[in-house]
């Protein structure tokens, strides 16, 4: 599927989100310091929905430094899409308008909030900060008729808190069936 020759040519990206209801498929695209919206059906770019993101941040070495880089996760529903983005940020834009209604920090730290998942039953975000040293997720309430956002709970991954995640925590997953969610943590202990 073609970028549009208006657009910086697609070199860093990070997370994908398809909508299976609307096939529309969304790209953390930190070339362009956007989202990319495709039509899944058609295979056709639709458009880039800017956010104020923070885009490919480099390091002394001119390596890309993810750590600070963003957009990072999206996820949607409904109306609502939600990103993730540095320094640990997490917005909601309105898909009618494009906008961004909601902005929230899940702390002070310079590094992104990424991965992400919802729970569409009680309006719930886990976020995850995998960057981070420990590692943490946290709760965030979403106003489902206006996606306004609401910092909740931080869940810790280090020793103290039951989980020594040494390695980051990665994507989570929201399962209905169980109404918990699942993360991914690749390494604990040594």
């Amino acid at each position: 599927i073609p970028i549009p020759a208006t657009l910086a040519p697609l070199h860093g990206w990070d997370i994908s989100w398809i909508d299976a209801d609307t096939q529309q498929f969304f790209l953390a695209d930190r070339s362009n310091k956007s989202v990319d919206v495709i039509d899944a059906r058609r295979g056709t770019f639709l458009r880039a929905i800017s956010g104020g993101f923070a885009g490919v941040k480099f390091n002394a070495a001119g390596a890309a430094n993810n750590d600070i880089s963003g957009p990072n996760g999206v996820v949607s529903w409904g109306r609502w899409l939600f990103v993730t983005d540095a320094p640990s940020r997490v917005v909601t834009i309105d898909l009618a308008t494009d906008a961004v209604v909601s902005t929230v920090a899940t702390s002070t730290s310079l590094n992104r909030a990424d991965e992400m998942a919802y729970d569409p039953v009680g309006g719930t975000l886990l976020v995850v900060n995998n960057a981070d040293d420990p590692p943490f997720a946290t709760l965030i309430k979403v106003n489902k008729s206006n996606g306004k956002l609401t910092v909740g709970a931080r869940i810790t991954f280090d020793a103290a808190h039951g989980v020594d995640a040494t390695n980051g925590a990665e994507q989570p997953v929201w399962d209905p069936a169980s109404g918990r969610f699942f993360i991914s943590i690749p390494q604990i202990g040594p």
